[in-house]
């Protein structure tokens, strides 16, 4: 009686650790698709403007921050996804008088092919760094038939050395959880569930979600 009985305290872990692993199987990578890429995080949603999504991709080191607007869309396209992505305004923090800045950044995807991106788009020599939106326009897209990709790489006009910050920013397409490709769908949370028995943190890149 005594061991039925002590087995019996050690079910209710047993179903937690059950539980503990279907979840991180249900949120894991696609079977049989390639690692994802590690240290991705999810995008912030800013704005919907004529049905796009439109999302925010800062980076803030050594005291400056720099912030990109862009809209993101998934658009069905003979079996898979183009990942089309428009820059829309930047800004970059703190007012320091200075305009020679720049932005670059590359148009990837993660799939059942691995990770790939595009060639970097490399700004002029001239971001101004006054704290203020100022308008970037230029269009980029990939095909894809899981997620998109965005590096971003800021690097801030300093007088006596220039700062350097990059992050990658990662988007579901409809096929790997995001919503409608036709409409605005809403961030997804980040990968990071508490349940009363244990926490469950999914290793790797935070997924963020758009059309």
């Amino acid at each position: 009686m005594k061991i039925i009985r002590i087995l019996s305290c050690f079910l209710p872990l047993i179903s937690a650790s059950t539980l503990v692993l279907s979840v991180h199987a249900e949120e894991s990578a696609k079977p049989g698709m390639p690692e994802p890429p590690s240290g991705a995080i999810k995008a912030l949603p800013s704005r919907s403007s004529n049905g796009k999504a439109q999302w925010s991709i800062p980076c803030a080191a050594n005291g400056y921050t720099g912030d990109m607007e862009v809209s993101a869309r998934f658009l069905p396209t003979d079996g898979h996804y183009t990942f089309h992505v428009d820059t829309i305004a930047y800004k970059i923090s703190p007012n320091n008088g200075r305009n020679k800045g720049n932005i670059n950044f590359r148009v990837g995807k993660y799939d059942s092919n691995g990770t790939g991106y595009l060639a970097w788009y490399k700004s002029p020599d001239a971001m101004i760094q006054d704290a203020q939106w100022h308008n970037l326009y230029v269009s980029r897209n990939t095909a894809t038939d899981w997620q998109g990709l965005i590096e971003i790489e800021y690097i801030f006009d300093d007088p006596f050395h220039d700062t350097k910050c990059s992050k990658v920013y990662r988007f579901d397409s409809p096929a790997s959880g995001g919503g409608d490709p036709n409409g605005f769908s809403p961030i997804r949370a980040p990968i990071h569930k508490t349940y009363n028995m244990a926490p469950v943190i999914k290793a790797g890149a935070i997924i963020a979600q758009v059309e």
